[in-house]
C-alpha cells in the first residue's frame, strides 16, 4: 500500500475515533473495499485541486510558510490561499501533470496532535456532501485545536415509582431507581388513560385515584443535558386491589326475627345540648349478610334540657343479640325519660348544684362527700335502674321465644344522661362491657366514666345481665361528675374505639382523644357546621372508615 494510502488511513483512525466510534469497526471499515474506493475519488479530488493551484499560482502573491495544520512539518513552503472551491465544482483537470514528489508516509507528530485535530474536508463517506466550490487549504479548521464533542457513555435509566391502591387517593415521585451523576430532562409521558393517573412535570410526580387494578407501562422520552439525542424508557406501575372492594355487601334477610336495618343515623338538635348517632353494619357481618348487632338511642328532653345518650353492642356469637341491644336502648330511654318527667330532674339538679358549689367553695370533705352522695343516690334511681329494667325486659323477651336463653341477647349497655347548669355540666353513665364512655374536652383531656371489661382472651367482655343489676354492681358501675368545660360526651362500641385506641392504656390517654376528634370533626363538622340531619349521614359515612383487621359493628353517640 501507498504511504499516501497509509496516511490516510491514519486520518481516517483519527477522526472515526474522535466520534466515539471503536478501533476494531474502524480496522473492518479501513479493510473494506468501499474505503479503497474512497481514497481512490479523494485522490483524484486531490490532484484536479492541486492542478487548479498551479493554475492559478502564476497570478497570486506568494503568502509567508505557515506549519501544516494536519502532519508533521516537513520543510516544505506551504501553499498559497487561493479561492475557495466544493468537490461538487472541482475545476477541469489540468492538461500538464502535477509535479511530483517521492512519496512519503504521514505520522502524527504525538498521540496528543492525533487525538485533537479535525478536517471538515475529509469526512467518512456519509458525510460528503456537494455543496459550492472551494479548495482544500480554505477548507481547512481554525488555527486553534479544536476539542472533540464529550461523547455520553451513561447507561439508561430505570424509572421507578412506588406501588398504587385501586381507588384510593395517590402520589409518587418518577425517579430512578439508582442516583445519576447527570442531569435529565423528561421530555414526555404516556400513561394509559384507564390508569386514571396524571403526570406534573414541575413537581415529577405521577398522582391521582387509580381507577383499575392490574400492571401498567408508563411510557417515558427523556435526555440527558449533555446529549442530543432522546431516549426511551418503560416503567411498570402496580395497581393493588383496594381492600375495601374485596368486601361483599350482602343485606341482610328482611323475613328473620328481629330483622333491623343494617345502618341508622339521627340528629337531635335542643335547646343548650345538640346530639347525633350513628350505627353501621360492621364489614364482617355485612360479607355475610348477617345483621347488625349495634343499636343506640338519643333523645333531648325540651322540658327539662336532658341529653340522653345510650349504646349497646350485641355479642356477634349470640343469635339475638341484636334484639338484646334493641331492648336495651328502648328500654333505657324509656326508663329515664319517666323518672326525669316525673319530677327526678329538679332534684338532680339541685343535688348537682350543691354538690358543685361546695367542691368550688372547699367546704369540709366530709360535707363535701356528703353531698356527692346525695347526687349519687338521684341519679342511681334514674340511669343505674335503667340498667335493671333493661334485664327485666330481656327476660321477659326471653320467655316469648322458644327455646331461649338469657345468653342469645347478651348484649354490652352503655347508658348516660347530660344537662348543663349554669355551674357547669353534669355527665354520668352506667357502664358495662367493652366500648368507650368518655367526657372529653380539647383544653383538659378526657375523663372516662367507667372502665373497659376485657376476658382472658381478646374479644371477651362482659355483657349485661342479673349479675352486672345487683345493688352492689348498680352502685359500682355509675360514674358522674359536674366539668366545667366539656367539648363532647361520646359513647361507643368496641368497632370505634378497638381501631382507634387499640389499647386500654391508650384509651385514658388524652393526645389519642384529641387525634380521634379532629379526625371526626374534619368529617362531620361536629361543631363547625349548620345543625341539620345532614350531620347524621356524615357521621355515618365516617364510621367506614378502614382498619386493617377491625371489621365489626360500629356505633357512636355524641352529646355537645
Amino acid at each position: 500500500m501507498s504511504s499516501k494510502s497509509t496516511a490516510i488511513e491514519l486520518y481516517a483512525h483519527i477522526l472515526l475515533e474522535q466520534n466515539g466510534n471503536s478501533k476494531s469497526d474502524i480496522d473492518h471499515y479501513i479493510g473494506d473495499p468501499r474505503f479503497g474506493n474512497f481514497v481512490k475519488k479523494l485522490e483524484g479530488y486531490m490532484l484536479r485541486d492541486f492542478n487548479a493551484f498551479l493554475k492559478s499560482r502564476s497570478t497570486s502573491a506568494n503568502p509567508p510558510a505557515t506549519e501544516s495544520r494536519f502532519f508533521p512539518p516537513r520543510n516544505l513552503p506551504a501553499p498559497p490561499v487561493v479561492t475557495k472551491h466544493e468537490f461538487s465544482e472541482l475545476p477541469p483537470l489540468a492538461s500538464a501533470s502535477p509535479k511530483s514528489t517521492p512519496p512519503q508516509e504521514a505520522k502524527p507528530a504525538s498521540q496528543s496532535l492525533a487525538r485533537n485535530t479535525e478536517s471538515d474536508a475529509m469526512k467518512i463517506p456519509s458525510q460528503v456532501v456537494p455543496g459550492p466550490a472551494t479548495d482544500a487549504a480554505a477548507s481547512l479548521p481554525p488555527a486553534t485545536t479544536k476539542t472533540p464533542a464529550a461523547i455520553s457513555d451513561h447507561k439508561n435509566i430505570r424509572f421507578v415509582v412506588s406501588n398504587a391502591r385501586c381507588q384510593e387517593a395517590y402520589t409518587s415521585k418518577v425517579i430512578p431507581d439508582q442516583a445519576q451523576t447527570e442531569n435529565y430532562q423528561i421530555l414526555d409521558i404516556i400513561i394509559p388513560e384507564q390508569l386514571g393517573l396524571r403526570y406534573n412535570d414541575v413537581l415529577e410526580e405521577l398522582s391521582g385515584i387509580p381507577a383499575v387494578q392490574g400492571d401498567f407501562p408508563i411510557q417515558i422520552t427523556y435526555r440527558f443535558t449533555n446529549e442530543q439525542a432522546n431516549r426511551l424508557a418503560t416503567l411498570n406501575i402496580t395497581v393493588t386491589p383496594n381492600p375495601k372492594s374485596m368486601w361483599l355487601n350482602k343485606p341482610s334477610d328482611k323475613s328473620a326475627i328481629y330483622w333491623k336495618p343494617d345502618e341508622d343515623a339521627k340528629f337531635v338538635q335542643g335547646k343548650n345540648l345538640n346530639l347525633v348517632a350513628a350505627s353501621k353494619r360492621g364489614r364482617s357481618h355485612a360479607h355475610v349478610g348477617s345483621f347488625r348487632d349495634d343499636d343506640f338511642s338519643i333523645e333531648y328532653l325540651t322540658e327539662s334540657d336532658w341529653g340522653i345518650a345510650i349504646v349497646s353492642d350485641g355479642a356477634g356469637s349470640c343469635s339475638y343479640s341484636r334484639r338484646g341491644s334493641q331492648i336495651i336502648c328502648d328500654t333505657a330511654m324509656q326508663h329515664i325519660k319517666g323518672t326525669l318527667n316525673a319530677g327526678k330532674s329538679d332534684a338532680i339538679g339541685l343535688a348537682a348544684e350543691n354538690y358543685s358549689r361546695a367542691r368550688s367553695a372547699n367546704t369540709d370533705a366530709v360535707q363535701t362527700e356528703k353531698l356527692r352522695l346525695e347526687l349519687r343516690n338521684e341519679l342511681y334511681l334514674t340511669v343505674s335502674h335503667a340498667a335493671y329494667h333493661c334485664v327485666v325486659k330481656i327476660l321477659e323477651e326471653v320467655s316469648l321465644v322458644a327455646d331461649a336463653k338469657l345468653k342469645d341477647f347478651s348484649s354490652t349497655a352503655l347508658i348516660s344522661v347530660c344537662k348543663k347548669f349554669s355551674f357547669g355540666t353534669l355527665c354520668a353513665a352506667y357502664w358495662v362491657g367493652d366500648g368507650a364512655v368518655g367526657v372529653y374536652s380539647s383544653s383538659k383531656g378526657i375523663s372516662l366514666l367507667g372502665e373497659v371489661d376485657s376476658g382472658e382472651f381478646s374479644g371477651q367482655t362482659r355483657f349485661l345481665d342479673k349479675d352486672e343489676v345487683t345493688a352492689e354492681a348498680l352502685s359500682k358501675r355509675l360514674r358522674f361528675d359536674v366539668f366545667d368545660d366539656v367539648t363532647a360526651f361520646i359513647l361507643m362500641s368496641d368497632g370505634v374505639s378497638d381501631p382507634k385506641f387499640e389499647t386500654e392504656a391508650r384509651l385514658a390517654r388524652s393526645k389519642d382523644w384529641d387525634a380521634l376528634w379532629q379526625d371526626m370533626n374534619a368529617a362531620v363538622a361536629i361543631v363547625h357546621d349548620d345543625e341539620t340531619d345532614a350531620k347524621a349521614q356524615k357521621l355515618l359515612d365516617w364510621l367506614d372508615f378502614w382498619s386493617q383487621g377491625n371489621h365489626d359493628d360500629r356505633t357512636i353517640a355524641i352529646v355537645y
